[in-house]
């Protein structure tokens, strides 16, 4: 039997963000984004090599929940409390935790990984991660740079990317590897695998 399933991610600008209640440095932080994809259980054609999508991890972590948070108050409209540094740092730490985490699920060490499709806040924040997860920048499809950030559907825009470039590759004899990560503000988190 043939599944399919539509996946999508979507970044919106909370009505909250409004100017004038809100700051300006905040009032571009959070904007919109969106990407969709299609997934099957099996391929039209028998002879194609598909990427299949295999485990999943996801979870929450409430141990910094006061680096961001916004509330309503009469005299000031929306006051929000962001520490953008105390975020990157756990971003990143929790990035690095997925990506061991998925290489613990497939069985293969992140050396052997083609793609890493991950949440891109910032192109610094991607290098710094590259950096700490010991991972060449070569191997993360960089949207932060064109597309700017769209929060979480940045991993879903670089997946894209991921296998655009798998597919403009000469190796077409085996199914690409591909770690999937990203953290939301509130220090949701996910990842995934696929190959």
């Amino acid at each position: 039997m043939r599944f399919r399933s539509l996946v999508v991610a979507a970044e919106v600008h909370s009505r909250r963000f409004n100017a004038p209640q809100v700051p300006g440095e905040f009032r571009g932080l959070f904007g919109d984004g969106a990407c969709a994809f299609v997934l099957t259980n099996r391929a039209a054609d028998t002879q194609s090599n598909c990427v299949r999508l295999r485990e999943f991890v996801w979870g929450c972590s409430g141990t910094f929940a006061s680096s961001l948070s916004a509330r309503i108050s009469q005299d000031t409209g929306l006051n929000i409390q962001f520490k953008g540094e105390q975020l990157a740092h756990v971003a990143v730490a929790q990035l690095n935790r997925i990506i061991g985490t998925l290489e613990n699920l497939s069985g293969e060490p992140r050396s052997k990984v083609d793609y890493f499709a991950v949440h891109q806040p910032n192109p610094r924040v991607v290098e710094i991660f590259a950096e700490k997860a010991k991972i060449p920048m070569e191997r993360i499809p960089l949207v932060a740079k064109t597309c700017g950030n769209l929060g979480s559907v940045t991993c879903g825009a670089s997946l894209c990317q991921a296998l655009s470039c798998f597919r403009a590759s000469s190796d077409h004899s085996r199914t690409p590897l591909i770690f999937m990560g990203a953290v939301a503000p509130g220090l949701v988190w996910g990842g995934a695998f696929l190959n």
